[in-house]
């Protein structure tokens, strides 16, 4: 259990870095959506 915490803790932070860095704006938006996902969102909310 704390490994899955720990796995996705350490996913939500790679996500945060790159949507700082990307400059693309398409990855930079489904970077969000991928976070706001993680956050716990539904697809209805996120659209």
């Amino acid at each position: 259990m704390y490994t899955e915490n720990h796995n996705e803790q350490v996913e939500i932070n790679v996500l945060k870095k790159l949507l700082r860095t990307t400059n693309n704006k398409r990855m930079h938006i489904r970077y969000q959506v991928i976070l706001l996902h993680y956050r716990g969102y539904t697809n209805v909310h996120i659209s």
